[in-house]
């Protein structure tokens, strides 16, 4: 765990509520985030390319967040997320992008879970050998905090998964899975 990853968990711990009757959780949002975490990317019916070449393994993910709470307890919005990563001469850059919806089940904690779907977009290359593109259905689950720390700013810790099945443009025969564990920490606007 990074240093900024253990001032989250520090401020979670320390309970920083007493801004939290100041924010109302209404009105539109935005929000930035950063994380580490695990991924695999996997080629499965027809791959053309080794299993030992396909990217996998710690990788850093960041990712912006827009959105409306509709009351108290509920938010949607769209996230665009973009993690990269690179093995001897292969690289592989996986986009993101999801409607999601956030429910608020303990006002008073801030805690949320999060979900959402959307599309998977792929670019997988071997320098100078051959590059594929592609895109596909996604998922979103995720669970986190939303501490007040100021009047209308907010940050907590995050725990994300995706998942996409993104097939290569112009081709039936090949399905690229990929699957991203992610912690971190996300800092939300409240304008």
């Amino acid at each position: 765990m990074d240093r900024a990853q253990a001032v989250v968990v520090l401020a979670a711990l320390s309970g920083v509520s007493g801004r939290a009757d100041a924010q109302v959780l209404k009105g539109a949002w935005a929000a930035l985030s950063g994380r580490t975490g695990w991924a695999r990317l996997s080629c499965t019916s027809g791959c053309p390319v080794s299993p030992s070449v396909t990217p996998h393994g710690a990788v850093q993910m960041a990712a912006v967040q827009v959105g409306l709470n509709l009351g108290g307890r509920l938010g949607v919005g769209g996230e665009f997320g973009y993690w990269s990563k690179a093995i001897t001469d292969v690289r592989d850059r996986v986009t993101n992008m999801s409607l999601i919806m956030s429910y608020y089940p303990l006002r008073r904690a801030r805690a949320f879970v999060r979900a959402g779907v959307g599309r998977g977009y792929l670019r997988w290359e071997e320098a100078g050998v051959i590059t594929y593109t592609g895109n596909g259905s996604a998922l979103l689950f995720g669970v986190g905090l939303d501490m007040p720390v100021a009047r209308n700013l907010s940050l907590g810790p995050v725990l994300t998964y995706y998942k996409s099945d993104m097939t290569p443009d112009g081709r039936t025969d090949i399905m690229w899975k990929e699957s991203h564990w992610g912690f971190g920490a996300a800092l939300t606007m409240h304008p």
